[in-house]
C-alpha cells in the first residue's frame, strides 16, 4: 500500500543517483508520511462532498495536522490498520461536525470537551513513535511547540465561537477532540508496552 509505493519512489530515485544511501530511511519515513496524509486529505474531501461538508472537512484537516504535528499519538501496529483507523476517526469526525451544526444540544456538550481535549494534549505531548524515539531536548522542544500550537488552537477557536462563525468553528473543536483521543490511545498503548517489558524482565 502506501508503503510499497514509497518503497518504489526510494528505489527510482536510488536508480537515478538523486539519493544516497545514507538519507534512505529519513527520506522513506517523510515519504511515507506525505502520502499518507495526502490520502487522509483526498479522503476527507470526499467524505465531505457526500456530507455536503466540503469547506468544514478542509478546516478539520488542517486543523487536525496542525494540532497533530508535534503532539504525537496512537501507532498501529500494521500500516492497514492505521489507513483503517484514520479513515473511520476522518468519517466519525465529519459525522460529529454536522451534529454539532444541526443540534443546539451536541454543540454545547461538545464545546467544553474540545477544550479540555486540548489540555489532555498539553500535558501527554510529545508521544513519541517507537520508531522514531526522541532525544531529551527533543522531547523538551516538541512539547513546547506543541502546546503553542494548541493555545493558538484554542484562542482562534474562542474568537470563531464568539463571532459566531460555526462552520470554522467546530471543525477546529472536532479535531482537538480527535487528537486527544489518539493521543490518550496511544498514551495507553505505550504504558501497556512498559508493563509487559517489566513482567518479561521479572
Amino acid at each position: 500500500m502506501i508503503n510499497n509505493l514509497s518503497l518504489k519512489i526510494i528505489t527510482q530515485l536510488e536508480k537515478r543517483g538523486q539519493l544516497s544511501g545514507e538519507d534512505k530511511e529519513v527520506v522513506a519515513f517523510g515519504l511515507f508520511f506525505l502520502i499518507f496524509n495526502a490520502y487522509c486529505f483526498v479522503f476527507s474531501v470526499i467524505i465531505g462532498l457526500v456530507s455536503k461538508l466540503v469547506i468544514e472537512a478542509i478546516v478539520f484537516f488542517f486543523a487536525f495536522l496542525i494540532i497533530k504535528k508535534y503532539a504525537g499519538g496512537f501507532h498501529a501496529p500494521k500500516e492497514w490498520i492505521c489507513v483503517l483507523l484514520s479513515s473511520i476517526g476522518i468519517t466519525v469526525s465529519i459525522i460529529i461536525i454536522r451534529f454539532c451544526l444541526s443540534n443546539q444540544f451536541i454543540c454545547i456538550t461538545c464545546v467544553p470537551f474540545a477544550f479540555i481535549s486540548a489540555m489532555l494534549i498539553c500535558v501527554l505531548s510529545p508521544l513519541e513513535s517507537e520508531n522514531k524515539p526522541l532525544e531529551q531536548n527533543e522531547v523538551k522542544k516538541y512539547r513546547k511547540l506543541s502546546i503553542i500550537r494548541i493555545v493558538v488552537t484554542c484562542i482562534i477557536l474562542v474568537a470563531l465561537l464568539i463571532l459566531n462563525l460555526k462552520r470554522l468553528a467546530y471543525p477546529i473543536m472536532v479535531a482537538l477532540m480527535f487528537e486527544a483521543v489518539l493521543i490518550v490511545a496511544g498514551y495507553l498503548q505505550k504504558q501497556r508496552k512498559k508493563l509487559g517489558k517489566s513482567n518479561a524482565v521479572l
